[in-house]
């Protein structure tokens, strides 16, 4: 189900269309949203679970970030930005307000890699992933790499450094298994 979505009218505004942005945002409410006025294409979504942002609206299918800095996971009731675009606040439901310089360029996004894959006997697997933790939801595996043989097989667990481990017992045997980490 989507939760934002960009209207285009035509010229006169008699007709017009609707796109899903939602791309790869939590299926939560989406409260409030509001593009960056320095870089028109940053846009952030205020959701019931936190900020979240996308660098790039005009993508098909948008990808989104948890923004963290120090904001916690609430409600995110308002966004504004003062008169001069230099700064964003955001207004949480009973947990305050807080605010950020605008960045006048793309936010750096997260980097998730796998460091490495360790194989025990009877094909028993541990990864080492670094990251962002709040953007790791799950590790999925699958025989093959069809899109309907994903399987979400359990979630990992993060350290201080940002590195993650998952231990795959592997239960079905499976010689050849292949992985992939999942955002929310």
């Amino acid at each position: 189900p989507g939760h934002v979505f960009e209207v285009t009218c035509a010229t006169d505004c008699g007709t017009f269309t609707w796109a899903d942005k939602s791309g790869n945002l939590p299926d939560i409410p989406v409260d409030s949203i509001i593009a960056n006025p320095n870089v028109p294409q940053q846009v952030y979504a205020g959701t019931d679970f936190g900020l979240y942002f996308t660098n790039d609206i005009t993508a098909a299918t948008p990808i989104w970030y948890r923004f963290d800095s120090g904001l916690p996971h609430a409600m995110i009731w308002d966004m504004q930005i003062d008169r001069g675009a230099t700064t964003l606040s955001v207004w949480t439901r009973s947990r305050g307000a807080y605010a950020w310089p605008l960045p006048t360029s793309a936010i750096p996004t997260p980097v998730l890699q796998i460091l490495s894959i360790t194989h025990w006997p009877n094909n028993h697997a541990v990864l080492i992933c670094q990251g962002v933790p709040d953007m790791v939801n799950r590790v999925e595996a699958s025989p093959d790499l069809a899109p309907t043989h994903w399987k979400t097989i359990g979630s990992p667990t993060a350290d201080d450094n940002g590195n993650f481990t998952f231990e795959d017992p592997n239960p079905d045997g499976l010689a050849t298994r292949f992985y992939r980490i999942a955002y929310p």
